[in-house]
């Protein structure tokens, strides 16, 4: 269980914004599993016992795991939203013409094919809208892209997209944004068919692909993590560096001591196709970086 998550919820809009048809920016909550949540900047404490046991967040939504079912709460508006359950799969349509990434299908698509069968976990999940979900899973040793509506009976797989690691996904001006291991950057459209009303994927772009390199892991460099963050309108990938020396707990068995930590921040550059470095953010934003959801966050709150 997650020691604490961020949740962005918007306030209640004042009376010039209304009249201006506007909303205030969103305010960061910071969430701990015993129903606590503390505001940001101003540090007020609060309680929702009726979130207490989440299994992590995104964006408004807390997420919840019973039963191999996930539900999404909104602990401000109390609205429940429940996915399918994970043994309830089917292959979602995507003839191979809508996907327009012929080297990274050849080159780095597996050749083991997805087992339907295999017990599904998720990954990484994404709220869209209230009308669609999608996540990371694996199923077996594979991972793949899996999309559903909320109250819906089923998960729509990819078979196209199957992967033997898939980093982080994040909705970004209405497409999904997925990262694989070799920091390439997909675009997926998500559409409904016309005839049965089914979700479906009407195209996958491959908009920054890098060659296959090998990741040099020197000495005292135990992990590297990426994510995906939007900051200015920009789509950022911010690759955390841990640090760790090994370590002798007295027990015999040998474990990592963690001894530091180096972020490092790009940006995708779709004009040039590639990532590239930044070195600021800018006086006014910082980021909040988690397995299951990342964010943005504009400082001058705290002056507010």
């Amino acid at each position: 269980m997650p020691p604490l998550e961020l949740l962005c919820h918007t306030a209640l809009p004042t009376s010039t914004c209304a009249t201006q048809h506007c909303l205030p920016p969103p305010v960061p909550c910071l969430a701990f599993p015993d129903g606590t949540f503390f505001s940001l900047p101003h540090r007020e404490a609060f309680q929702f016992p009726e979130s207490m046991g989440y299994h992590s967040s995104c964006g408004e939504w807390l997420v919840f795991l019973c039963d191999v079912t996930y539900s999404l709460k909104n602990p401000f508006s109390k609205v429940t939203l429940t996915l399918p359950k994970l043994s309830c799969l089917c292959p979602i349509e995507e003839p191979e013409e809508i996907v327009n990434l012929t080297v990274t299908l050849e080159g780095k698509m597996p050749q083991e094919s997805l087992d339907m069968d295999a017990e599904m976990s998720v990954y990484k999940l994404v709220v869209c809208s209230s009308l669609l979900a999608a996540a990371i899973i694996n199923l077996g040793p594979m991972y793949t892209i899996a999309l559903c509506r909320p109250g819906a009976d089923s998960w729509f797989v990819s078979r196209l997209l199957r992967r033997d690691q898939l980093i982080d996904m994040m909705f970004y001006r209405g497409k999904l944004f997925v990262l694989d291991e070799f920091n390439n950057l997909l675009a997926i459209d998500v559409g409904e068919d016309n005839d049965n009303g089914k979700l479906r994927i009407s195209q996958v772009e491959c908009l920054i692909e890098t060659r296959s390199i090998t990741i040099f892991m020197p000495n005292g460099v135990s992990y590297i993590n990426d994510v995906l963050v939007e900051s200015h309108g920009a789509l950022l990938m911010i690759r955390t560096t841990f640090f760790g020396m090994p370590s002798d707990d007295n027990t015999g068995c040998m474990s990592t001591k963690p001894v530091g930590i180096q972020f490092k921040v790009f940006e995708a550059d779709f004009h040039s196709s590639r990532w590239v470095g930044v070195t600021s953010l800018g006086d006014d934003h910082t980021l909040y970086i988690s397995q299951s959801y990342s964010r943005s966050l504009c400082v001058c709150l705290s002056t507010s």
